[in-house]
């Protein structure tokens, strides 16, 4: 499948902004005040993943069972995402990102919008650019997951949307626990792609660029 060639912003909406009524209202004025190009959501986890957390150490699972029942959780947010958004379009499958991304490019000055279902995605290695896998582990959060997606498809900017307000650096962000311990390693891989962290839940927005 052709990338993106750095004409797409890869959006993580993080899992405790779904605890936000007003999240929809947030998320589409944020989509008003973005230049035009087409846009690719991801989830985070939120509450749904914190119950499977409490279920991998009730019922003794193993890392990567929990793991990818996590990643399946994240389709559950995902179609609750693309509900909120009303013209978006629900991507469970890498094949259907391509035909989308050539409609959005050629509509000049449009805000095309579509959300990733990351199960299907992610279970398929064979698409986009080459990149090491991550491994089936609770240090991966979606935080990492969306800098992958980002990365295969060669995106040019990934934006993570948080409910606190971003560190100064990404090495404090890991520190502080506001990003998993994998992201940098996985942003490592990504020269020339801008990461941004944006805090939503306030008025107006705190960003830090790293």
């Amino acid at each position: 499948m052709p990338p993106a060639r750095r004409t797409l912003t890869v959006v993580k909406v993080g899992g405790s902004l779904f605890e936000r009524p007003d999240l929809a209202q947030r998320l589409q004025a944020l989509r008003e005040q973005q230049a035009a190009g087409p846009v690719l959501l991801l989830p985070g986890g939120g509450k749904l993943v914190d119950v499977l957390r409490r279920w991998h150490r009730r019922h003794g699972w193993d890392e990567a069972t929990a793991h990818w029942a996590a990643v399946q959780a994240l389709d559950v947010n995902a179609w609750l995402l693309h509900r909120m958004l009303p013209g978006s379009r629900l991507l469970q499958q890498p094949e259907q990102f391509f035909p989308w991304h050539q409609q959005a490019l050629a509509e000049a000055g449009a805000k095309r919008w579509a959300v990733c279902a990351p199960w299907g995605w992610l279970r398929r290695g064979d698409w986009g650019r080459p990149l090491p896998e991550l491994p089936a582990s609770w240090e991966v959060t979606s935080d990492s997951l969306a800098a992958w997606v980002a990365g295969k498809l060669e995106a040019w900017r990934l934006v993570l949307l948080k409910s606190a307000p971003p560190p100064p650096s990404l090495q404090a962000a890991v520190e502080q626990r506001y990003v998993d311990r994998w992201l940098p390693r996985v942003v490592a891989c990504l020269e020339g792609m801008e990461l941004c962290a944006l805090c939503l839940a306030e008025s107006p927005e705190k960003q830090a660029f790293w």
